[in-house]
């Protein structure tokens, strides 16, 4: 994974302060795309520990994948609204891990904007709850 390692870093260092670089490294972390679909393009070394899916299937998707008929809709509605509106939020939320078993976290939602302002990607940061 150090590939897909090294890019997640160089995408962190370039565009977030210190303390989120350091959040998203020492969390289980995902770098979606602004674009419609919003699909992941990297993710932290601790996703696959955290939802048992690797980079590798997880890039490409839409973070949805993680729901399942417990997710919580009210939660599902939050995330379409803060990308929508392009804000910081939190919402916490149920989700499957790929073994199909449930996790609660927290995912903390954060747009990431150019310099011109203009929101370029997403970044998910999940800690259970």
């Amino acid at each position: 994974m150090s590939d897909q390692s090294d890019s997640f870093d160089e995408f962190l260092s370039g565009r977030l302060d210190a303390k989120i670089r350091d959040d998203a490294k020492n969390n289980s972390a995902v770098i979606c795309d602004a674009a419609p679909g919003n699909q992941v393009i990297y993710v932290s070394e601790s996703f696959e520990e955290h939802t048992g899916y690797s980079p590798e299937e997880a890039i490409g998707k839409n973070l949805s994948f993680l729901q399942g008929p417990a997710s919580e809709t009210v939660a599902i509605k939050k995330f379409r609204d803060l990308i929508h509106n392009e804000r910081i939020g939190s919402v916490t939320i149920t989700n499957y891990r790929k073994d199909g078993s449930l996790f609660r976290h927290q995912c903390e939602l954060r747009p990431v904007r150019d310099a011109e302002g203009v929101v370029t990607h997403f970044i998910a940061i999940q800690r259970l709850a």
